[in-house]
């Protein structure tokens, strides 16, 4: 079996389920455009349909759905479905918004990509990635889509100070799939830099859309302490020259990565391998 690590239980998961982790969301940094340039690219198949797991608030759905046939955008966070409907682009009769766990949702395949940005990690992948490589067609892939900001602020000190997911640790689910023999990489490309430019009270509520800063679960004196902190450090680091700011926003960088490859059936996998039962990581 495929062991994730304590900190992307579902107890950290249903943290996106939040209401203030909803409101926060939409301050997190978007795709670079090149990111869209490369997931159209590998719709090669048609149908061209799309499965985009754990939508969020369908940032991939809403800009790729008039380059695709149809889109299944599947999220278990009933505020992240309702949000993304009301965006631009989330009423478009391509698109079905599905409110359930990507285990247990009813998908209508065969889709000629999957996606899923910032959520894999979160998947139950001894029951998806079986799942994903019966939803494929033929030359269909699954993109794992990632992508980073910076703007030069350290806050290594501060994050762990904060956080109440106490159990953090970095963990790539593709890699951890790709021991396992689960999942074949065809492919991997970078995208962007390009910059970013958030206020400071954008930069902050990115941070409370991330499942150890729920406003919803932190006490008012934790987020107010916590705001404080990041604000003290943003004055310091300007005031040093080590981070950039001009006409209230902060000169930062946004870079993006896509994998993307075939799901391996678990069974496969197992017969390549020579091994009778499941295979361990």
């Amino acid at each position: 079996m495929l062991t994730r690590p304590a900190c992307r239980s579902v107890e950290f998961a249903e943290t996106f389920k939040d209401p203030s982790v909803v409101a926060a969301y939409r301050h997190r940094p978007p795709h670079p455009p090149g990111t869209f340039d490369l997931l159209k690219r590998l719709i090669v198949d048609r149908p061209g349909s799309l499965l985009d797991a754990g939508t969020g608030l369908g940032d991939l759905a809403r800009k790729l759905a008039p380059d695709c046939e149809r889109v299944d955008a599947v999220d278990f966070s009933e505020g992240m479905i309702e949000t993304a409907r009301s965006l631009p682009g989330g009423d478009d009769r391509r698109i079905r918004w599905l409110c359930a766990s990507i285990e247990e949702a009813d998908l209508a395949g065969p889709y000629a990509l999957i996606t899923a940005a910032d959520s894999l990690s979160w998947f139950d992948l001894d029951v998806v990635i079986p799942k994903f490589a019966g939803l494929l067609t033929r030359n269909g892939v699954l993109a794992v889509v990632d992508r980073s900001a910076q703007a030069g602020l350290r806050e290594d000190d501060i994050i762990p100070r904060y956080s109440l997911n106490r159990d953090y640790v970095g963990w790539d689910p593709v890699t951890a799939l790709e021991e396992a023999g689960l999942f074949e990489r065809l492919g991997q490309e970078c995208t962007g830099p390009v910059p970013w430019t958030p206020t400071i009270e954008e930069y902050i509520e990115r941070r409370h859309s991330q499942n150890g800063f729920s406003r919803d679960r932190m006490s008012r004196r934790q987020a107010a302490e916590f705001d404080a902190a990041i604000r003290a450090r943003i004055a310091e680091q300007v005031k040093e020259g080590s981070v950039r700011m001009e006409e209230g926003r902060l000169l930062g960088e946004l870079a993006g990565s896509v994998v993307w490859g075939r799901p391996v059936p678990r069974l496969r996998a197992t017969s390549e391998r020579g091994i009778l039962g499941p295979t361990r990581q």
